[in-house]
């Protein structure tokens, strides 16, 4: 009878601002999924007139890699919480704060089965000679003290006879690109392995005063999913629909949470695409009392959020809920669990993606990844 094993790999291990952390995992074992936990401290203040004031902004990538070449997983901090959400409906077990020099943390699951401790597929790691964890951030000593920290845990399957996995899935980013006015992007997707879910980013550039200057369903505006190369259409739209689709099939809408300490009209990112309300407090630091309500500026649904009125020493905690976390929908396939039954990228060759920018100024200079996630079988 096997059982579900939680080890502490590294423990508070400090890393270098504007490096890469290396890790060799174990030379075996079942390994179901990595928790990684990140904590820096703002310079004072250093995010007061906005900007990328969350510790996952600057988590660049995160990679497992085999053998030195053969990429086993790889996204950045933003992709991997968006990706926790669609597997597990969480879109994140952090807050994020701007206050003076408050620790800033991000709780990044970086799964090698379907969710969170899969017992049905995962790394078996005496399959390659050496893998490594690589963990690269760009934070710099303008904004963030010089020593980030990190804790890494393993969940491992441990008792068993034989190796239970049957494969793994592999996450990558597959297309990254900025978005130009009108323009049509035309993606095919490998023809290889089984496919479990695509994930579409569409992050609309920002103003002078980090406010978005549109929604993601501007940047992403109409998407086409075509099987056996254009014979079958799985979707054909507006990613209007897409992202509410998206909430009936994870059955949870997304939640996140951040303080902001900011000046008057600029712009913190809250993490969805598309909110639809948020709850606001007043937090006291020492003995300051707010003397006004706080006021939201009119641009209430798109991902950046700014206040009218700064009080000193008075933060805002809000809970913010709506759709497109981290301005992402997503294709699933793993309706069933049995991985035969998902996509077959190869019978259904080729598997092509069309993703159109409307129209207009505002709409150009975002940032649009594409990223899959893949049934790779021993």
């Amino acid at each position: 009878m096997g059982f579900w094993q939680r080890e502490i790999l590294r423990d508070s291990v400090a890393q270098t601002i504007g490096q890469t952390y290396e890790l060799d995992l174990p030379k075996s074992g079942y390994l179901m999924g990595l928790l990684l936990h990140f904590w820096n401290q703002h310079a004072s203040d250093a995010y007061i007139d906005g900007g990328l004031y969350r510790v996952l902004d600057h988590i660049t990538k995160v990679e497992v890699v085999a053998n030195g070449s053969d990429v086993l997983f790889s996204l950045n901090g933003e992709m991997i919480e968006a990706n926790q959400y669609y597997d597990t409906g969480i879109a994140t077990l952090d807050r994020w704060i701007t206050y003076a020099t408050a620790f800033n943390r991000a709780t990044l699951y970086i799964p090698f089965g379907r969710g969170f401790m899969d017992g049905r597929m995962g790394l078996d790691l005496s399959k390659w000679n050496r893998v490594e964890l690589k963990v690269t951030n760009d934070m710099t000593s303008t904004y963030w003290g010089t020593s980030p920290g990190m804790t890494v845990m393993g969940y491992w399957l441990r008792g068993v006879g034989g190796n239970p996995f049957s494969g793994y899935l592999r996450k990558e980013t597959f297309r990254e690109w900025t978005t130009v006015s009108d323009e049509t992007k035309y993606i095919e997707l490998p023809a290889k392995n089984k496919l479990r879910k695509i994930i579409l980013q569409g992050k609309p550039d920002v103003d002078s005063d980090f406010e978005a200057e549109a929604k993601i369903y501007n940047v992403l505006y109409e998407v086409l999913l075509t099987a056996q190369a254009g014979l079958v259409t799985i979707f054909d739209g507006k990613i209007q629909e897409l992202m509410r689709d998206n909430v009936l099939e994870v059955g949870k809408l997304p939640i996140t949470f951040w303080h902001q300490y900011v000046n008057s009209g600029k712009g913190l990112d809250a993490g969805l695409g598309y909110m639809f309300a948020s709850v606001e407090a007043a937090l006291a630091h020492g003995s300051a009392d707010q003397t006004e309500p706080t006021t939201v500026y009119g641009k209430d649904d798109d991902y950046t959020k700014s206040i009218v009125t700064r009080e000193a020493d008075i933060s805002n905690m809000f809970m913010g809920v709506g759709l497109a976390p981290f301005n992402t929908v997503a294709f699933k396939f793993d309706q069933d669990e049995d991985p035969s039954t998902w996509l077959d990228l190869a019978a259904n060759a080729t598997v092509d993606l069309e993703v159109h920018t409307r129209s207009g100024s505002s709409y150009a200079d975002g940032d649009a990844k594409v990223v899959i996630d893949r049934f790779i079988p021993y």
